[in-house]
């Protein structure tokens, strides 16, 4: 019986490994780099949330594509450099359908922004928007489409990414920023992750 606890433990810990990139900030950036986030939403999707790419667009770097760390629809990363980045694709494994899991991946690629977005400064929070994908095909042909909405707004998507930052240097500043959108008036309108 012990053999097989021992090979449970190293099969768990293989399988844990092929998740992606951790939900929990681990770059000390804040003098060199920028937190960058959002959101979205794919309750219609055919799949989870599971990766999110970006480009670098300027200044123009070898390997220009990278991954956000992703979180119940919220993707974020801490190590952004002052530049110009586009967003390029997203996806995840096919949902369950009933108790049988997918072995299906999906991605789904966004057209190409003419200007992107910026980061101007480091130590910086910037928010890139929350995003649904609307299904516009039918059971045969299926078609999809991504539309700006919103909640959860900057503060709701703060919250919840806020303790996958805890004991890391973004921690304060993402408080001081949830601080700033409150004072703002900003309100949480009662939102809750899927």
């Amino acid at each position: 019986m012990k053999r097989f606890a021992g090979l449970w433990v190293l099969m768990s810990v293989l399988l844990a490994g092929c998740g992606g990139i951790s939900p929990h900030l681990e770059d000390n950036t804040v003098s060199t780099g920028c937190f960058v986030f959002g959101y979205v939403d794919m309750g219609k999707a055919p799949c989870n949330l599971d990766w999110f790419e970006y480009k670098q667009v300027l200044p123009p770097v070898k390997d220009s594509v990278f991954d956000f760390r992703t979180y119940k629809g919220a993707f974020y990363r801490e190590d952004f450099i002052p530049g110009s980045f586009e967003l390029v694709d997203f996806g995840g494994r096919g949902k369950p359908f009933l108790i049988f899991p997918s072995n299906d991946y999906y991605t789904f690629k966004l057209p190409v922004q003419e200007s992107g977005f910026r980061i101007h400064q480091t130590g910086r929070v910037y928010y890139v928007g929350s995003y649904k994908m609307t299904s516009k095909g039918d059971f045969f042909v299926q078609n999809y489409d991504v539309e700006e909405i919103q909640h959860p707004n900057e503060l709701e998507l703060l919250q919840v990414i806020l303790p996958n930052a805890q004991g890391n240097p973004w921690e304060p500043l993402i408080q001081q920023r949830i601080a700033q959108l409150t004072a703002q008036g900003m309100t949480d309108s009662g939102w809750t992750p899927r």
